[in-house]
């Protein structure tokens, strides 16, 4: 999923939208190999921050556009994974 919204990123990047930024859904997890820091990452080109690391308030943004989206309250189960795709 993360390599599919970079690519939309980079489209609308390329129709002129040149302030396009993702946050992305969860940990990135392109490389199986994941150093678990930004120091280390060995595609910083791809690495994209969550919504949560810019104090986005999640379940109140994903509530106010009409989506529907619970707490998890035990695992194993199905969970939401949410990207904000920014334009300006």
């Amino acid at each position: 999923m993360t390599n599919k919204l970079l690519d939309i990123e980079r489209e609308i990047f390329l129709t002129g939208y040149h302030k396009v930024f993702l946050l992305n859904q969860s940990c990135c997890s392109l490389c199986k190999d994941c150093s678990h820091n930004r120091i280390d990452c060995k595609d910083k080109s791809k690495s994209r921050p969550s919504p949560e690391s810019f104090a986005v308030d999640v379940y109140e943004t994903v509530k106010k556009v009409g989506l529907e989206i619970n707490v998890v309250y035990e695992n194993p189960a199905e969970i939401n994974r949410i990207a904000i795709l920014l334009i300006y």
